[in-house]
């Protein structure tokens, strides 16, 4: 019986339970995230008392948990239920989740570099305190601070994008397992076979004998057995 041989991500675990366990996490963690995020910008009244910087990142930041939430909901159900379509729109979601979540944190990291951002980590820090050992700390633990969200950004991005890729792969999967269930006729439809350039190389036409040796004018018995194609005189050697 023919199969699909399954994908395989870190070498032995296949696709599709690398795809069932992100959809699970992003849906139960981002909506978990997404929830304290938003319980945050309600009781801060960020939209109302925050700066144009807070009001954008604190939105942003929101919007995007929320957003994966939803879309690993979708992915879930399209793995348990092998349905190309929703998995493949997790797929292409989780491209622009990636994207928007690389934008809002370089916008962060941006805003922790420059502005007011770090003297009013410092005086929050310092807690009115005029003593210069501890002025000194809140300093210090500012740039430690800064150099650790770096550093976690950027392994987030690269597990995240690692994880479009498992997707991605996924989604080829059950593309060539719905090709194989496909009826034979409907292997042959040209629009089907655009992406399947195994199955769309062309037929080599029937054989176009040199010459034809026997005629319907003729009866049966009329013709020359002994007749051979080329024992004709024009495929004679020599005779062009």
């Amino acid at each position: 019986m023919v199969y699909v041989r399954s994908r395989k991500f870190c070498c032995c675990l296949p696709v599709r339970f690398g795809v069932f366990v992100m959809t699970l996490v992003g849906t139960i963690g981002g909506g978990l995230v997404a929830g304290e995020l938003w319980k945050q910008i309600n009781d801060n009244d960020t939209f109302e008392k925050g700066t144009l910087s807070d009001k954008i990142s604190a939105g942003v930041n929101a919007g995007i948990w929320t957003l994966l939430a939803v879309v690993s909901l979708f992915g879930f159900i399209g793995t348990v239920a092998k349905r190309r379509g929703l998995v493949a729109l997790y797929s292409t979601l989780l491209f622009i989740n990636l994207a928007l979540s690389i934008a809002s944190g370089s916008y962060y990291l941006y805003t922790l570099f420059h502005g007011n951002a770090k003297q009013n980590a410092i005086n929050k820090c310092e807690s009115g305190s005029t003593s210069d050992v501890k002025g000194d700390a809140c300093k210090a633990g500012f740039d430690v601070l800064r150099i650790v969200l770096i550093a976690v950004f950027c392994v987030v991005w690269i597990i995240l994008l690692y994880g479009c890729v498992i997707v991605s792969n996924y989604v080829g999967q059950l593309h060539e397992e719905e090709a194989l269930e496909m009826p034979y006729y409907a292997r042959s439809d040209p629009n089907t076979l655009a992406s399947h350039p195994m199955r769309s190389m062309p037929m080599v036409g029937a054989y176009d004998p040199a010459y034809e040796v026997y005629q319907e004018s003729k009866p049966l018995a009329a013709h020359d057995h002994n007749e051979y194609a080329y024992r004709a005189p024009q495929h004679a050697f020599g005779s062009r």
